[in-house]
């Protein structure tokens, strides 16, 4: 059974509450839907449970397969990307939360057919209208680390402005900081900080971005 990923054009218009958990770029990051979120907890619950009683390894290992694997203490599901027979390891992307993270075969773990029925709960955002302030095709690290500092773990407001695909839209952003009890608009604050700037058209391609 595969896991579907939430279909971005059927959210209602206007606000949509969430939560960013994952940040690469101003045009790459990840974001859950608060409206939906007990059921991703109770999920996660059950998921604990069922593989501190009975986990089971996998023995035919190949790509695009749903599995179990155990990331900062906690199971989760994750979708395997890319397997290397040389070193018997795999690329898991964690795509309720947006982490690609890389592990031994040994430690990949069938996931049962009831934990696959929830989507994917990560959706893939970048900003629209928003590009680099530098002419480059990549963001300079200091750059994606200041974005993270601003967004990332924060409560934030999205407002679809295009759907791409299952999983994934650009839009505007509107973050609700713990750290420093302010409210902002994520594009004006990278532009302030010098990180970005208004685009006319909608996507730039400035790596990492959603694609």
């Amino acid at each position: 059974m595969e896991i579907e990923s939430i279909d971005t054009t059927y959210l209602r218009p206007g606000h949509q509450e969430v939560r960013i958990v994952c940040v690469e770029s101003p045009l790459l990051f990840w974001v859950q839907l608060r409206s939906v979120e007990k059921l991703y907890e109770k999920l996660q619950n059950k998921l604990q449970i069922k593989m501190a009683a009975n986990k089971k390894l996998m023995t035919n290992i190949r790509e695009d397969q749903a599995v179990s694997v155990m990331y900062n203490g906690l199971w989760h599901r994750g979708i395997i990307t890319r397997v290397s027979r040389i070193i018997e390891a795999a690329e898991i992307f964690l795509k309720d939360i947006g982490r690609k993270i890389c592990l031994p075969h040994n430690e990949l773990y069938e996931l049962d057919h009831e934990f696959r029925k929830l989507p994917w709960q990560a959706i893939m955002c970048g900003l629209a209208y928003t590009g680099s302030e530098l002419p480059t095709p990549i963001w300079p690290e200091v750059n994606k680390n200041l974005a993270r500092i601003i967004a990332e773990k924060n409560m934030e407001w999205i407002n679809i402005v295009q759907p791409l695909w299952k999983g994934a839209a650009l839009v505007n952003l509107q973050v609700q900081s713990i750290n420093f009890d302010a409210s902002y608009d994520f594009t004006e604050a990278l532009i302030k900080l010098g990180i970005a700037r208004h685009n006319k058209n909608i996507m730039e391609h400035v790596s990492p971005a959603v694609q």
